[in-house]
C-alpha cells in the first residue's frame, strides 16, 4: 500500500500492513469566549492523540491486523493515498482520525472522479467515516486540510472491509439481527458524508439549490442520532461522547440551533468526564459556554428570558 503526496512533499509516512496480501464551520460571529477557548486549546495537545483504539472497529476487526497508513499533515497540504488493492471491488468502511489538524477527504475513482466524500464539524481531533459500497468502485483518497498553513498535525486512515468481518448483514447469518456496531459505523459514515455534502456547499465548492446545504445538515444531525442511539453500555462511551460532540458542533456551526448545542455540549462534558478525556471535556464545555452566550444574546434583544435547556438523553 502506497501514499503520495507531490502537493505538499511533507508528509512523513508511515504504513501498517495488513493481515492478508477552510471556512463554513465558523458561525457569523464567534462569541469572545469560544475564541479564547478554543485558542488555549489549539496550544494543547490532546492527550489521547495517539490513542487510535475503537471499541466498534476492534470488535469489526475479529482480532485481524488492519490496513492502516498515517503521516504527518503540515499546514493546508493535500495529500493522497491509495486504497489497498486487496480491498477493491469489495464494499468498505474507512475511518479517518486526526490529530491537530482538520481535514476534509474525498474517495475517487480509477478516472480521477470524485464518488464520495466526508468531514466532520469537530475540529482538530476525533474521527470521521466515509462507506465505500462496491459500485463506487473508490480506489484513491484525496485528504485536504481545513487548517490554516500554520497548523500540523497527524492524520491515520485505517481500512475495513465490509466482507469477512461481519460488518455487513451477510456476516451475521441470514435473518440475524446486525449487533450495535454495524448500525453505528453505517449511521456515523452516512453522517459525515451528509455533513460534507452541506459544508461543500456552504464553501462555494459544490452548486446546488438554496435550502439543500440545510437539509444535508439536518440529515447528518438524523444520522449522527442514530448511531448514537445504536450504542450503548459502558465499551461504547467514548464513542458516544464523539458523536454527541458532533452534535453540538453541527447544532453550532452549521444550524445554529443553540439550544441544542448547549444540551448536546453538556451531554458531551458528562459523557467525556466518565471517560476521563479531559480535553474533549474542555472541547465540549467551551461548546456549551458559547452556545449559552448566543442563547443570552438573542434573548437579551428579543426582551425575553433564556431558560435552561433540558440535557439532552438518547435511549
Amino acid at each position: 500500500m502506497t501514499r503520495t503526496g507531490p502537493q505538499s512533499r511533507t508528509g512523513v509516512t508511515h504504513m501498517t500492513p495488513a493481515a492478508a496480501s477552510a471556512g463554513g464551520r465558523r458561525a457569523p460571529v464567534l462569541p469572545w469566549v469560544l475564541v479564547m477557548a478554543n485558542a488555549a486549546l489549539a496550544l494543547v495537545q490532546p492527550a489521547y492523540s495517539e490513542d487510535y483504539s475503537d471499541s466498534c472497529i476492534d470488535s469489526r476487526s475479529g482480532g485481524h491486523s488492519l490496513p492502516q497508513v498515517h503521516w504527518d499533515q503540515r499546514g493546508s497540504t493535500i495529500e493522497r493515498t491509495e486504497i489497498p488493492p486487496a480491498l477493491h471491488g469489495r464494499p468498505l468502511l474507512v475511518r479517518v482520525v486526526t490529530n491537530g489538524v482538520d481535514v476534509r477527504v474525498y474517495a475517487l475513482d480509477s478516472a480521477g472522479t470524485r464518488v464520495a466524500q466526508s468531514d466532520t464539524p469537530v475540529e482538530r481531533s476525533g474521527s470521521e467515516y466515509l462507506y465505500l459500497p462496491v459500485n463506487t468502485r473508490a480506489v484513491t483518497l484525496v485528504v485536504t486540510s481545513n487548517a490554516a498553513a500554520g497548523l500540523n498535525g497527524s492524520v491515520r486512515i485505517t481500512f475495513l472491509s465490509d466482507e469477512g468481518t461481519g460488518l455487513s448483514d451477510e456476516g451475521t447469518g441470514a435473518g440475524a439481527r446486525p449487533p450495535e456496531c454495524i448500525a453505528a459505523l453505517h449511521k456515523w459514515a452516512a453522517a459525515d458524508m451528509a455533513y460534507a455534502r452541506g459544508r461543500s456547499i456552504t464553501l462555494g465548492l459544490s452548486s446546488a439549490d438554496a435550502g439543500a446545504a440545510h437539509a444535508a445538515f439536518e440529515l447528518a444531525a438524523n444520522a449522527y442520532t442514530g448511531a448514537l442511539e445504536a450504542l450503548s453500555g459502558p465499551t461504547h462511551a467514548s464513542a458516544r461522547g464523539q458523536l454527541e460532540l458532533a452534535l453540538a458542533a453541527l447544532s453550532y456551526y452549521a444550524l445554529q440551533d443553540y439550544r441544542s448545542s448547549a444540551r448536546w455540549a453538556e451531554s458531551a462534558a458528562a459523557t467525556f468526564a466518565g471517560t476521563h478525556e479531559s480535553y474533549r471535556q474542555a472541547r465540549a464545555q467551551a461548546l456549551e459556554a458559547s452556545a449559552w452566550i448566543e442563547l443570552a444574546t438573542k434573548s437579551a434583544a428579543g426582551g425575553h428570558n433564556a431558560e435552561t435547556p433540558p440535557r439532552c438523553s438518547v435511549a
